[in-house]
């Protein structure tokens, strides 16, 4: 993730995110576990590009959670430094997230 998308983030409802966390430093097959257990746990944030995205879509937070727990996928992008998780949303509807773990999870984009 460029330093321009870092900075375009919000927390979502104001939580914090869980400090056990920890994406740095790790193997791909932890940070993959560990982005699962967070998008899972709610412990993400939006970019603003995702929020819209959100809003056209109809998605909600509960249908990303969904996604992670339902994920047939989780894949690292890294020509974009991403990854792409396919899985379903609360309306049994196949969802893809794109997220980014810049020692966070951001959700960069959903379709």
């Amino acid at each position: 993730m460029d330093q321009s998308e870092a900075i375009a983030v919000r927390r979502d409802d104001g939580d914090r995110l869980d400090k056990n966390i920890n994406l740095v430093n790790t193997t791909m097959e932890d940070r993959t576990a560990a982005i699962l257990a967070a998008i899972v746990a709610g412990k993400f944030r939006f970019s603003f590009h995702a929020t819209r995205r959100m809003r056209q879509r109809a998605v909600t937070k509960a249908d990303i959670q969904a996604c992670g727990r339902t994920a047939r996928s989780c894949v690292y992008q890294p020509e974009n430094g991403t990854y792409r998780i396919q899985g379903e949303d609360l309306d049994c509807e196949p969802l893809t997230v794109i997220c980014g773990d810049d020692g966070i999870v951001v959700i960069v984009t959903i379709f």
